[in-house]
């Protein structure tokens, strides 16, 4: 979303969405709003797990960066 950073965005999605898989990859730069991408996924109803993860180019890690 351009005028959104991209940390803000997935933490506001982390708190206000459904979803099964939230992925912050590549957030390297915390100067850079543009920094890395976000990925989201929905299951549907009963199957989600709601799991916050962030990626760094060689491990995932579960949450969001603070």
């Amino acid at each position: 979303m351009p005028g959104v950073a991209n940390i803000e965005l997935a933490r506001w999605i982390e708190a206000n969405l459904d979803y099964d898989q939230l992925i912050l990859g590549f957030f390297c730069d915390p100067n850079d709003p543009a920094a890395g991408w976000i990925h989201c996924s929905y299951v549907g109803p009963g199957k989600i797990r709601k799991r916050p993860m962030t990626y760094d180019d060689k491990n995932y890690t579960v949450g969001l960066p603070v």
